[in-house]
């Protein structure tokens, strides 16, 4: 089931589609207006656990592809609350 704690989670939903996924073990996502699952193979991580990893200055390699990863360093998000990042993301180099 859905956990929802933003403050204006109505709005979002009335501003655009929110596409949810499931993981291994969670409950069906709840069906209402302005939420779709997602349909894919559900994925043992959670938003919350790629944060945590990032701000203790762990990787999340191998747990995200890593054109994400690379966009998470690049736009420098989640970052310690001094502004500066810490070393979760890893130094691979993009090959193509």
């Amino acid at each position: 089931m859905l956990a929802v704690r933003w403050v204006a989670w109505d709005e979002l939903k009335r501003l655009c589609t929110v596409v949810v996924a499931g993981r291994p073990g969670s409950n069906a996502v709840r069906r209402e207006a302005g939420v779709k699952p997602l349909d894919m193979v559900p994925v043992g991580i959670s938003s919350s656990e790629i944060r945590a990893r990032l701000l203790a200055g762990r990787s999340i390699r191998y747990r995200v592809p890593y054109a994400v990863e690379r966009f998470i360093g690049q736009q420098r998000l989640y970052q310690d609350a001094l502004g500066t990042t810490k070393g979760g993301t890893s130094s691979r180099k993009e090959t193509r």
